[in-house]
């Protein structure tokens, strides 16, 4: 009985039994319904963390020491991140349109992507990647604080290791530039609904559209949070 609710299920067969073919979709169909209601306006969270295994490949751009204890010499953002993009460039190819997306750069939103092997865009693909960076910044009060540019990259767990490698081998490939290489836990959490952005607004104790500049899908009713 449980599955005749919830499944299309098949002409009697074998002595009156019925096999479940497919689901009805209930359950989705009911939260989707909640989440898009215009009357009473709410959203849904769903765990999305199995698509990367909960784990990110951190590429970091890393400031020689000598360039910050000389404070005749400026910390150049622009150009400590344009080395971080010209090695993604060797993977995703220079044309990507992420590395050309202004709000993908700085952090307001994640960039979709494929990655090739090293240098041979758009040949060879490895397998489609999510890009999240931060940028350069610096705070200065009685010392002064400086985070380098990164990049999250996120992968299906089957090509992690090779992208690690591939990684590697860009990063071999720039002289005189230092980065490392690390990976990270990272939970991925979407949340759907018109409600979406007062709910993660409450949540964060922002004002939402002080910090996302654009909508996820076509209505505005998703939000990736990373």
């Amino acid at each position: 009985r449980w599955h005749a609710k919830r499944f299309h299920m098949s002409p009697p067969l074998f002595s009156s039994w019925n096999i479940p073919l497919i689901h009805t979709n209930r359950g989705t169909r009911a939260a989707l319904r909640l989440a898009t209601s215009e009357s009473a306006p709410k959203c849904t969270v769903q765990d999305a963390s199995w698509e990367n295994d909960g784990c990110a490949v951190v590429l970091e751009f890393v400031m020689n020491d000598s360039r910050l204890e000389n404070s005749d010499d400026d910390v150049d953002e622009s150009d400590s991140m344009s080395r971080l993009i010209s090695v993604l460039q060797l993977l995703c190819g220079a044309d990507a349109d992420l590395l050309k997306d202004e709000t993908v750069l700085s952090g307001l939103s994640v960039g979709e992507g494929l990655i090739h092997e090293v240098g041979a865009y758009p040949l060879k693909p490895v397998g489609p990647a999510t890009f999240l960076f931060r940028r350069w910044s610096t705070t200065c009060d009685e010392s002064e604080i400086i985070s380098n540019p990164r990049v999250c990259i996120m992968t299906h767990p089957s090509i992690r290791l090779e992208v690690i490698s591939l990684v590697e081998l860009a990063i071999s490939r720039m002289q005189e530039i230092k980065f490392t290489l690390s990976t990270i836990p990272l939970s991925v959490l979407r949340v759907r609904g018109r409600a979406s952005d007062t709910t993660l607004g409450k949540i964060l104790s922002v004002d939402i559209n002080e910090v996302i500049t654009e909508s996820s899908d076509i209505d505005g009713s998703q939000r990736t949070i990373l």
